[in-house]
């Protein structure tokens, strides 16, 4: 099942992350994109291995089979940008990263960062690659092998244990972001309430839940991040709370767009190029930081204003300089990576189970 709409929303959930590096440093948008970029993996991840289980299930795949085919098509999706985005700085040794280049080659770029205690360099948002790589080598193998009644269980305690692991670093002197909000464990939140609401909606619970997170939790939950990001104080909060506040208001926004919103909100989701851009979701991200450093050389050559790297003028050749970045590696490697998962097709695909979706993930 493919959900148009969330490809918008991963166009709103990058821009956000734009505002925060380009623009807005201390707004915190930035980690609001991101983990609302988690949810959604979570919640598309989590209905294709419930898909995946329903197969084993059947009697219609092997696990095996299911893994093998889930992890080489997760492969063709992620590596190919991510490696070659790598070589080619080791290459040109830019951005120090051959100094560097293991923890990231390694998909352990969240580790180093908790370790220094800060964020070091233009691949610093690689951190987030990290964490979702991280989750992808787990998780399959507990959707499918442990009993079906323990899953959701198993996310609630997974739910409970980010803003508990945050605390516990927070405590131990762990008072910046890198240090709080970059291991695994600390987004489980975010990734879990995802995978929980993709358990919902194959329970056909999610417009009941839409409806009640809308009454209960969801005036709550913004009231809290407004709070922790204007007002002095609201440190602990933002530490503790506020990732468990961002997950809940970017489930609600997740499951109201695999029901479709209606209305004018509904027709910017599905509108074509917005749906297009957030299919570029993944290449935007992975360029974004580096598009500084490419302005600011080409201002110099070109003996144009160096202010022109900042404020609004700033921001639309950022953008512009990322938007062709990303549509050179969509076609010239995404695009021809991802044709060949057709080679490696779910053995239990023709079941149809509520609730997954073939969105680009």
């Amino acid at each position: 099942m493919y959900f148009p709409q969330l490809d918008g929303l991963r166009t709103f959930a990058v821009l956000l992350v734009f505002l925060h590096h380009w623009s807005l440093p201390d707004s915190g948008l930035g980690i609001v994109g991101v983990q609302l970029f988690f949810v959604i993996s979570g919640f598309l991840i989590t209905g294709i291995l419930l898909e995946l289980r329903e197969g084993v299930e059947k009697g219609k795949a092997t696990l095996m089979g299911s893994l093998r085919c889930f992890y080489l098509r997760r492969a063709l999706r992620i590596f190919p940008l991510y490696y070659a985005c790598l070589i080619l700085f080791v290459v040109l040794d830019r951005f120090e990263i051959r100094e560097t280049a293991p923890w990231y080659f390694l998909y352990a770029a969240n580790i180093r960062f908790f370790l220094l205690g800060t964020f070091e360099g233009p691949l610093s948002h690689f951190w987030t690659l990290a964490v979702e790589e991280q989750f992808y080598l787990v998780w399959p193998f507990l959707v499918l092998l442990i009993p079906r009644g323990w899953i959701k269980p198993l996310l609630w305690g997974l739910i409970f244990c980010a803003p508990i692991t945050r605390i516990v670093i927070s405590w131990g002197g762990g008072d910046h972001f890198a240090s709080t909000h970059t291991l695994l464990p600390a987004n489980f939140d975010t990734l879990g309430l995802g995978a929980l609401g993709a358990c919902w909606r194959a329970e056909g619970l999610d417009r009941m839940l839409v409806q009640r997170i809308s009454w209960l939790l969801l005036p709550l939950c913004v009231i809290e991040m407004v709070a922790s990001r204007v007002f002095e104080g609201g440190r602990v909060f933002f530490t503790v709370v506020d990732s468990c506040a961002v997950a809940v208001v970017s489930l609600w926004l997740v499951l109201k767009a695999g029901a479709g919103f209606r209305g004018a909100f509904g027709s910017l989701l599905s509108n074509g190029l917005v749906r297009f851009l957030g299919r570029l979701s993944y290449g935007l991200y992975v360029w974004h930081m580096f598009a500084p450093a490419f302005l600011r050389n080409a201002l110099s050559f070109s003996g144009l204003p160096a202010e022109w790297n900042g404020g609004p003028i700033g921001f639309v050749l950022l953008f512009g300089i990322t938007m062709g970045l990303s549509l050179l590696s969509w076609y010239l490697i995404e695009s021809p990576c991802s044709r060949m998962k057709g080679i490696f097709q779910y053995p239990s695909r023709d079941i149809p189970v509520k609730g997954t979706s073939r969105n680009p993930t």
